[in-house]
Order: structure tokens, then C-alpha cells, then sequence
């Protein structure tokens, strides 16, 4: 506080005496501003009545602008009454001016001391306050938009000042107000009304207060943080990305009505030089982005409506753009480009309606919840704004609609991203069955090993095996049978045998490699190399023998006639891999499977032949016979020392 009185002060110099002359006789012959004069009597304001919601004074505001950075509150409280304008009258040449000066008197009027508060809602970056009562100036504080809300008096975005008045006694306040970085077009009359003088009854000095004034909106509020973290969380429990775009962009909303009120500057502050509510275009930016996200994903716009989904992610990114850089772009003209943003916006909104009304047509029901949500949305707006404009009484409702519909549209997302998650259950569950029929059918064509192999990697590497036990089978005369059977019924009977051969084959834990015709080619060997391989595959092939010998009977006694069978084993290296792309298959090839083949065409029906290098390989097994054969010339391989093998007859059934 510097008190000073004001009756003492002369002027500083005969410059400003002389440039205060010059002023006041322009002013008083100037015919345009007769009218916009201020007078403190006619325009003083008088305490006569309780104003718990607040008045504005621009009514009683005297204003006077000026190009002179120099001039002091000593050189202001010399001027006249005569040279002020009324806030709504002044002529706009002036208006071009960089700085200006305010006056308002306030007496009250009343039997009871008076602690209020004035606002001020200035577009500009530093505001000074003094007053003056009882003759004595006081310097009050430094405000202004370009000043952290911390540092302010009253911790708020606005410019708040509190005094006492106390019955009978009159305050005059001037408020110094610095040249700005906000390029507002001051010659425009729109513009020039946005300044505002407010007088309140009661405010609140601490955070806690201040949060208090706020709980209904914080309330409210907090529906949005809720949201976001129940979505947040259902992201991390089923994978989805359209619940952390939910989860974001509710974020977003909350931190734009946080910035809205003004609550959000005491966290996180934006100095209005840099850029003019810098915050709240990033916060809307995010919400364009993260709504268009949310629309795409949950409507599936990239397979329902894909150039539509083009040309509204197109938008979307250039609207949010501008409505961060038109400062920059439109530095001369911060309104045009607010306006041109706001249009923008406009236009969005429509755009965002096409697909949601298109689908909603079709009877999707994400398109019906997104558009009843946009639909609460939209009536929210529209009780806010007919509010403002007077067209309905406004109320704390009205006030607090958009912030209500905003809550609605939130709301009712959540309930379908809840039809969602039962949506996206039975799609996995869906999904799991399909994908468990795909893996029992990969896994039945191709080894375990070989299988995993392909799911993980997409591909199966060629692999060598040093001992590798194939058998082949092969019916006798099957032309000369095939003829005595239709075409139905020789499918029908090498089926049976076929689907008789896999459940033996799976029992030993012998893997089918494929048939050919009237031939079945089994290997063991090739996903474990234990000891019992080459039994495993003996034994096999005895079961097959006696499964056949007694289907044989079976259909003799239906005057059927049957299939009798030769089978052949050898034991060696083999290579094993998939052939082919389309249909491929799994095979082995090697000198083995030669000679496993030949092994089974010198064989006799209703016997195994075994190689002599498998026999080796199985002599000492305790509960097989064998039967040592001469050797016989095979093609390409000479003379092959062969064996019939059997069980012995004790343990055959």
C-alpha cells in the first residue's frame, strides 16, 4: 500500500500539463462524443439492494484510452469527468488505442458495512487496481490474465480485488490496463463489449473454498474420471483399444470443463501472451482426435463406410490444427479465426452425425446408442444456450446443462461399451472355438512338433532323423476286388479299414504320414526317440493284421468278400518336412522309405515282413516271435535279409 493525497499532487511537468489541455478541449468540442460522456454523478454506482449472483458495472465504468505508457495514476486523477466514455460508447477511432484507463465510483448506500469483490473479465495481460477513499490512493494489486492465478489475491483465472465500504463512504476505483499480446480488434463493437466490470457479494479466498464454490460441477466431474478409469481398466482386461479411446477421451472432456471453470489454471497455467486459452483448444483438439477414434472403432467405419472413415480422420486432424495454430495463422484477427474454429466445429459435429444416423437407418445398435448420446449431447448444448440468449429462465440447471449432457453422452457410451464387452465375449468365445477346431485339425494332419512349429514361426524346416522305423501297407489284388464292390461301397470298406488303422496307429503313438490309394504309410520316430519306436511299429502292424483277419470274418458271414493285406518295415535315417503352399503336406523321403516299400511288396498276406536291420533292433523283444526268411533279390537294392514277425502265442488273443 503507498497512501498519498491526492488534493497535493500537481503535474509532473508543463508537457503534461499542456498534452492534458490539448485532450480535454478535443474532447469537450468533439460533436461525436457528446453523448458517451461520463459523469460521476449520473453514473456512479449505488448500493441499494443485495446481488448475490453479481452485477456488471459497465454501465458506471468511465473509460479512457490512451498511446501514452507513461501516465500515472497522479496524471489520470487530475483529468476530468469530461474527457471518460461510457464502456459501450467509445467513438472507434479511439478504440485503436493500446492502453486505456478505468474509473468507477462506488457509494454505499446502505446501513451495514459492505465486503465485496469485483471482478474483472479483461481480455488483456496485466491489469493494475487502485483506489481511492477518503482522499488517500492505495495501490491495490497487479492482475491480469498474463499473471498466475497463485499469485493473484483471490487464486482465479479472473481478476479479482476485495474491499470495505462502509455506510455513506465512496471508493474509486482506476484500473491501468497494459498493452496486450491478444490482437483483439478493438474497433470492433462485439469485441470491445467483451470487457467486463463484476461486483460480487461473497467469494472464496482459499483453494479449499474455491473447490467448495465448484463441488456441484466437481461432482459432476467426477462421473467423467470415473468413467475413464472403469474403461481404463477394462482396456488392461480385454485388450481392446476402443475402451482406452473411451478412456482418453473422457479424460480429455474432464480436463476442458476443469479448464472451462477456470479450476484447471491453478495446476496448469497457460500465460494468454503465448497463445489465448492455449489449454482449452489442446483439450478440444483431443477430444475431435479421440472421438473420432471412439466412432471409428466402435462403428467399425474402416469396413462399414472406409472412404467416409478417410475424409471424416481427414477433418478431424485439420480442425484440430487449426483450432490450436489459427492464433498464429490469423495473428491479426483472433476473433475471425475463433469463428472460423467455432464453424469448424459446427461442421464436425454434422459430419460425426452422417455415419451414426447411416448405421442407425440400417438398424445397427452401436449406430442407435451413439446417436441417442449424441442426442442428450446436443439437448445439454441447447438448454445452455437458450439460457444465455434469455429464450428459457436461467437456473443453476441451465447453467450447469452442457456440463449435465456432456455427462449423459458419457454415460450412455459406457452402457454401450458394456454391450460391447458381450459383443466382444462371444466374438473371442467364438473365436476360441474356431481356433480350436483349426489347431485339433492342423494337429491332426501334421507330428505335435511339427504343428507348433508352423503356428509359431509360419513356416516347418526340413529336419533329419537317424532312425526313423516306416511302414507301408498295400491290399492284394484291390483292382480285381474293387470290381466285385460299387463305387460307394469301396469307399465305405477302405474307410473302415483306414479309420481302423489311425486308432491303432494313435494307441502306439505312431504318426500317419498318408495313403495312397489302397496303400497307408505310417513312421515312428519322428516326434520322440525313445527305445520302444521300433516296437511301437511292430506292434501296430500285428493289431492291424489281426483287425483285418477279423472284419474278413465278419463279412464272410454276409457273403462279403474283404481285403487281405501285406505289410512291410524298415529302420533308418529319414528327412521329414512340408511340401507345397496349397494343400501342403507332411512327408519323409530317404533310402529308408525305398526300401520300407520294397520290404512290403516281398512280403505275404496276413503277415508283417520286417527288415533285418529293424529285427536287430527288436530280437530280444520278449513277447514277439520271429521267423528268419532266405534272402530275396529286391530291385535296386540286391539280395535283403528279411523276417516275419508275430506275437508269440501265448499273448496273441
Amino acid at each position: 500500500m503507498r497512501p498519498s493525497n491526492f488534493l497535493n499532487i500537481k503535474a509532473k511537468n508543463i508537457k503534461s500539463q499542456i498534452l492534458f489541455v490539448l485532450i480535454v478541449i478535443l474532447c469537450l468540442f468533439n460533436p461525436t462524443t457528446i453523448c458517451a460522456m461520463w459523469s460521476q454523478e449520473e453514473n456512479r454506482f449505488l448500493y441499494s439492494q443485495h446481488f448475490e449472483d453479481g452485477l456488471m458495472l459497465e454501465d458506471f465504468i468511465a473509460v479512457y484510452p490512451h498511446n501514452d505508457p507513461s501516465l500515472s495514476i497522479e496524471d489520470i486523477i487530475l483529468l476530468p469527468d469530461s474527457v471518460f466514455y461510457t464502456l459501450n460508447n467509445v467513438p472507434s477511432y479511439l478504440r485503436e488505442f493500446s492502453s486505456f484507463w478505468l474509473k468507477f465510483d462506488l457509494t454505499n448506500d446502505t446501513d451495514e458495512k459492505r465486503s465485496d469483490y469485483i471482478g474483472a473479465a479483461l481480455l488483456y495481460d496485466t491489469v493494475e487496481i487502485y483506489s481511492i477513499k477518503n482522499n488517500v490512493i492505495s495501490y491495490e494489486i497487479k492482475t491480469g490474465y498474463n499473471i498466475h492465478p497463485k499469485e493473484k489475491r483471490v487464486p482465479s483465472r479472473r481478476s479479482l480485488y476485495n474491499f470495505d465500504l462502509y455506510p455513506s463512504e465512496t471508493i474509486t476505483f482506476f484500473i491501468r490496463v497494459s498493452p496486450n499480446e491478444y490482437h483483439i480488434d478493438r474497433t470492433n463493437s462485439i469485441e470491445w463489449s467483451l470487457f467486463r466490470i463484476f461486483i460480487f457479494e461473497d467469494f472464496y479466498l482459499d483453494y479449499s473454498n474455491l473447490f467448495y464454490h465448484h463441488l456441484g460441477k466437481m461432482f459432476m466431474l467426477s462421473f467423467l474420471i470415473l468413467f475413464s478409469l472403469f474403461s481404463l481398466v477394462m482396456f488392461f482386461s480385454f485388450r481392446e483399444r476402443i475402451f482406452l479411446y473411451y478412456s482418453i477421451l473422457m479424460l480429455f472432456i474432464a480436463l476442458y470443463f476443469l479448464d472451462l471453470e477456470r479450476i484447471l489454471d491453478l495446476f496448469v497455467f497457460f500465460p494468454r501472451s503465448e497463445n489465448p486459452r492455449l489449454g482449452n483448444k489442446l483439450f478440444t483438439s483431443g477430444i475431435l482426435l479421440f472421438l473420432y477414434l471412439f466412432i471409428s472403432q466402435y462403428l467399425n467405419l474402416k469396413s462399414a463406410m472406409y472412404k467416409f472413415n478417410q475424409f471424416f480422420f481427414y477433418i478431424t486432424i485439420f480442425i484440430g490444427l487449426f483450432g490450436i495454430f489459427h492464433y498464429y495463422i490469423l495473428s491479426n484477427s483472433s476473433f475471425l479465426g475463433s469463428n472460423i474454429h467455432n464453424s469448424l466445429l459446427l461442421f464436425y459435429i454434422i459430419v460425426s452425425f452422417v455415419p451414426i444416423v447411416t448405421l442407425s437407418l440400417k438398424r445397427q445398435k452401436e449406430g442407435k446408442i451413439l446417436l441417442y448420446s449424441m442426442m442428450l449431447l446436443f439437448l445439454g448444448s441447447l438448454t445452455f444456450v437458450s439460457g444465455l440468449l434469455g429464450i428459457i429462465q436461467q437456473t443453476n440447471f441451465t447453467n450447469n446443462s452442457f456440463q449435465w449432457g456432456a455427462i449423459a453422452f458419457s454415460g450412455t457410451l459406457f452402457y454401450g461399451l458394456f454391450d460391447k464387452i458381450n459383443s466382444i465375449q462371444k466374438e473371442k468365445l467364438k473365436f476360441k472355438i474356431e481356433k480350436e477346431k483349426t489347431d485339433d485339425l492342423l494337429y491332426n494332419i501334421l507330428p505335435h512338433e511339427v504343428a507348433t512349429e508352423l503356428k509359431e514361426k509360419g513356416f516347418c524346416e526340413a529336419k533329419d532323423y537317424t532312425k526313423v522305423s516306416v511302414l507301408f501297407t498295400d491290399f492284394k489284388d484291390f483292382t480285381t476286388t474293387s470290381t466285385q464292390l460299387s463305387a460307394k461301397e469301396l469307399v465305405h470298406e477302405v474307410n473302415t479299414c483306414f479309420v481302423a488303422f489311425d486308432h491303432i496307429i494313435e494307441k502306439y503313438k505312431v504318426e500317419k504320414i498318408k495313403t495312397i490309394g489302397d496303400s497307408y504309410m505310417a513312421a515312428s520316430g519322428l516326434e520322440t526317440q525313445s527305445k520302444t519306436i521300433v516296437s511301437n511299429i511292430v506292434f501296430a502292424a500285428i493289431e492291424m493284421q489281426e483287425f483285418l483277419k477279423k472284419r474278413n470274418a465278419e463279412l464272410l458271414l454276409n457273403n462279403q468278400s474283404g481285403f487281405e493285406m501285406r505289410i512291410g518295415i524298415h529302420t533308418g535315417p529319414v528327412v521329414a518336412g512340408i511340401v507345397g503352399v496349397k494343400k501342403f503336406q507332411y512327408d519323409i523321403w530317404g533310402d529308408t522309405v525305398n526300401t520300407a516299400s520294397r520290404i512290403e511288396t516281398h512280403g505275404q498276406v496276413g503277415k508283417v515282413n520286417i527288415s533285418d536291420t529293424t529285427y536287430q533292433l527288436i530280437k530280444d523283444e520278449p513277447d514277439l516271435d520271429f521267423e528268419e526268411r532266405e534272402e530275396i533279390e529286391v530291385k535296386g537294392k540286391g539280395k535283403l535279409k528279411m523276417w516275419f514277425v508275430s506275437l508269440r502265442a501265448d499273448k496273441s488273443s
